[in-house]
C-alpha cells in the first residue's frame, strides 16, 4: 500500500533531485543540518534559557535546524554564511595569533629583565633575614658589628633594587 510513497521524499522538503545523490546529500543536507543544530544547541546551552532542561534545548535546536534545511533562499543563505564564516574565522585567528605572539614576546622580554631583578631582590631579602637571626644569636660585640655592616650593605642594595624596579613599572 505504501510501497512508492517514500520514493520522492525530497519533494516534501523542496530539495532538487540532484541533491539526493551520494556526495551531494552529505554536503548540501546533512552537514548544514548538523552545523545549524550544533550551533543553536550550543547557544541555548550556554545562555541557559531553560536551565536543567537539556531535552528542551535539543528539541528547539532540532526544530530550528529542520526549519532552515530546505532548498530555498534560507538554504542558500546558510551556505553563504558558513563559507563566509569560515573565511572570517580564519582571518580573525591569524590576526589574533600574530598580534598575540608579538605582545607575548614583548612581555616576555620585559618580564625576563624584571625577573632577574626580582630574583636578586628576593635573595638579598632572604640574606638580610638570615643575618638578622645571626645578630640575635651572636654574643661577641666584634661579630655583631660585622653583621650590622653586612646588614647595612644589604639594606642599601635592597633599596636600590626596589627603586630600579619601581622606575621600570611606571
Amino acid at each position: 500500500m505504501f510501497a512508492g510513497y517514500f520514493d520522492e521524499w525530497y519533494r516534501w522538503l523542496h530539495i532538487p533531485p540532484e541533491y539526493t545523490k551520494a556526495p551531494d546529500i552529505l554536503y548540501f543536507l546533512i552537514l548544514p543540518f548538523l552545523a545549524v543544530f550544533a550551533v543553536v544547541w550550543g547557544i541555548l546551552t550556554k545562555i541557559q534559557i531553560f536551565p536543567g532542561m537539556g531535552r528542551i534545548n535539543m528539541l528547539l535546536s532540532l526544530i530550528f535546524a529542520l526549519a532552515l534545511i530546505y532548498y530555498g533562499w534560507v538554504f542558500k543563505l546558510v551556505h553563504f554564511m558558513l563559507s563566509f564564516g569560515t573565511t572570517f574565522a580564519f582571518i580573525a585567528f591569524m590576526i589574533m595569533f600574530f598580534v598575540g605572539v608579538r605582545l607575548h614576546a614583548q612581555k616576555k622580554i620585559k618580564s625576563d629583565w624584571k625577573s632577574s631583578e626580582f630574583r636578586e631582590l628576593k635573595q638579598k631579602e632572604k640574606a638580610l633575614e638570615d643575618l638578622t637571626w645571626e645578630l640575635r644569636e651572636e654574643k661577641d660585640d666584634e661579630e655583631r658589628k660585622k653583621i650590622r655592616a653586612q646588614m647595612k650593605e644589604l639594606e642599601t642594595r635592597i633599596d636600590k633594587l626596589k627603586q630600579d624596579i619601581e622606575k621600570e613599572t611606571i
